[in-house]
C-alpha cells in the first residue's frame, strides 16, 4: 500500500471515529455515557491501528471499512457468475464509509436510485447466500465480498430513502 493510500485510510478512520463521537449528542444521556465509554476504550485500538497502518501498510479495518478513495481491486472471478452483472453497481455503491454513501445517495437522481433498487432487490438473497459461504477471515481478505456487503447496505439505505421521498 502506497503511503498516500495509508494517509487516506487514516483520514477515513479519523473521520469515522469523529462521526461516532459527534453522534453521541443525538442519543440521550444514557446512550451518550455508555457509548462514550466504549469510544474511550476504542481510542487506543484506533491509535494502534493507525500506527500499524502508517508503519507497515496493513489495514485491519477494525474501526473503519473500505474507503472510496483507496483502490481495492474487485477480482471479478471471485464473484459468482449469476452476480457478475451487479459488479458495476457494487463498484459504485459498495462504499464502506457511511457518510460517502449517504452523499452519493443524495447526489444521485431518482432514476439511478430506482435502478439500484430494481437490480439489487431481487438478488439480495443470492448475495447473502454467497457471503455466508465465507469465513470471517475470508470476508476481510476478499475485496469482492466487501463491495457486495456494502452494496447490500446501500440497497437498504436507498430503499428507505426512496420510501421517505415518495410522500
Amino acid at each position: 500500500m502506497m503511503f498516500s493510500d495509508r494517509v487516506l485510510a487514516v483520514k477515513g478512520k479519523l473521520r469515522f471515529y469523529y462521526k461516532e463521537v459527534i453522534d453521541l449528542r443525538s442519543g440521550g444521556i444514557i446512550y451518550a455515557i455508555f457509548f462514550g465509554l466504549l469510544l474511550v476504550l476504542l481510542l487506543p485500538v484506533l491509535l494502534i491501528e493507525i500506527i500499524v497502518l502508517l508503519s507497515f501498510g496493513v489495514d485491519y479495518e477494525i474501526l473503519q471499512t473500505r474507503s472510496p478513495e483507496i483502490s481495492n481491486e474487485l477480482n471479478e472471478e471471485e464473484v459468482p457468475l449469476e452476480l457478475r452483472p451487479l459488479i458495476p453497481l457494487a463498484k459504485k455503491w459498495g462504499i464502506g464509509d457511511a457518510e460517502e454513501r449517504e452523499r452519493l445517495i443524495k447526489n444521485s437522481s431518482l432514476s439511478e436510485l430506482a435502478d439500484l433498487e430494481q437490480k439489487v432487490g431481487p438478488r439480495m438473497q443470492q448475495i447473502a447466500d454467497w457471503i455466508d459461504e465465507y469465513s470471517e477471515d475470508q470476508l476481510r481478505n476478499t475485496a469482492a465480498i466487501g463491495y457486495f456487503i456494502f452494496l447490500q447496505v446501500a440497497y437498504e439505505e436507498v430503499s428507505s430513502y426512496l420510501g421517505e421521498n415518495k410522500s
